[in-house]
């Protein structure tokens, strides 16, 4: 434990800078791991935790608060928390080194675990990046902090023909809070270069767009081409047909999953009398049909962009379903993504003869973009995806 004339501590900023500028540095680290190797985001890891544990209300409170950028808005929150708990470390550190060391330790061992909670990603990748976060923050907090320590009166050469003296402790202490001030901005500096090309390289490979090489095949019941007279062009009026990159997008991943087409499947179990599984070449040679539906969040208002209306291509669910043959008893439909996430919806809603639910491959005679759901997402007219 350092003696109080050996410390700057009298500036009660100084260590809670060294812990916030250790954490920076933490998370950059994570974030340039991750895109350089594929290792999960211990950020997006958190949000997603936070995610899933939520209290009952919070979803629309965000979404109402910031539409399509609450995925943005979380991540900020997530990172502005972490920084703080960084800074709380670093007094901790300023007292007892160890008590900083906790903090960073716990909230590495949280984010692995959140990780490792993922079907997409390894968990010793998620131990591994979560161990250099770590390890990385604790040696930038020691650092910045032995740059706390004032030097003790060091001799100085005199001019010529004088009595050697020492430099005063004045001069020394100033020199030490510049020393800090200026390590603790090169941190940070490091920080945000190094945190920037991470998260350029994260998003790389969560590509939004179409990622399919394969074109959508000519569906069976194709819909006729919308009229002239059936545009919408009064200005600040949703179009009819909202073209895909402009369709909102709310759902609970902080990034858009990769998903190896080559190896995906479509299953269907449960309560079936014929478990089905399907591969994506499988489904586009199935009989396709079109139709336009429109879709809405929740939180939608009148007026507001959170609802779009789209031709979707796809495969009648009710055929797949009959053809699982299901069984009495079997109430509820439920969709499992590549990523764990969940929803159900009744099963006679979807076998009901005036309603067509498809699991749609196509948008706009596109294939799915990767962020409304490729290869393959459910589309229920009629229900919100919440239900």
């Amino acid at each position: 434990m350092t003696s109080p004339n050996q410390r700057a501590a009298s500036s009660r900023w100084a260590p809670a800078l060294a812990g916030a500028a250790a954490g920076a540095l933490a998370l950059a680290a994570s974030e340039l791991v991750a895109g350089l190797v594929g290792a999960p985001s211990l950020v997006v890891s958190v949000g997603a935790l936070a995610i899933d544990f939520q209290p009952p209300g919070a979803k629309d409170i965000v979404v109402s608060l910031f539409g399509t950028n609450d995925k943005a808005a979380l991540i900020v929150f997530i990172t502005m928390l972490a920084i703080a708990l960084a800074a709380v470390a670093g007094i901790l550190a300023a007292r007892r080194f160890s008590l900083g060391a906790a903090v960073f330790v716990v909230f590495g061992a949280v984010a692995a675990g959140a990780a490792a909670r993922s079907p997409l990603i390894d968990p010793v990748l998620a131990v591994v990046n979560a161990a250099i976060a770590v390890v990385t923050g604790l040696v930038t907090l020691r650092f910045l902090l032995h740059r706390l320590t004032v030097r003790p009166n060091v001799p100085v050469s005199p001019p010529s023909g004088e009595t050697p003296g020492f430099e005063p402790q004045a001069a020394s202490a100033e020199w030490t809070r510049r020393r800090f001030l200026i390590a603790s901005a090169g941190t940070i500096g490091v920080a945000a270069v190094a945190g920037g090309i991470g998260r350029g390289l994260i998003d790389a490979q969560h590509v939004e767009g179409v990622v399919s090489t394969s074109s959508l095949p000519k569906p069976l019941m194709a819909v006729a081409p919308l009229a002239p007279d059936q545009v919408l062009t009064t200005p600040g009026l949703t179009p009819l047909v909202v073209p895909n990159d402009a369709f909102y997008r709310i759902d609970t991943a902080l990034l858009v999953p990769r998903v190896d087409v080559a190896t995906w499947q479509l299953k269907v179990t449960g309560m079936v009398d014929h478990p089905l599984t399907f591969t994506y070449d499988e489904l586009l040679t199935m009989p396709l049909y079109e139709q336009y539906v429109t879709i809405s969040c929740v939180s939608n208002r009148v007026g507001e962009n959170l609802v779009g209306n789209a031709l979707w291509t796809g495969v009648r669910l009710k055929d797949v379903l009959e053809a699982a043959g299901v069984q009495q008893g079997a109430s509820q439909v439920v969709g499992r993504s590549v990523d764990g996430f969940t929803a159900g919806f009744p099963t006679s809603w979807a076998m009901a003869p005036e309603r067509e639910a498809m699991i749609a491959v196509g948008m706009n005679r596109e294939p799915l973009p990767a962020k409304h759901g490729f290869p393959a997402r459910l589309i229920v007219p009629g229900l919100y995806g919440y239900v």
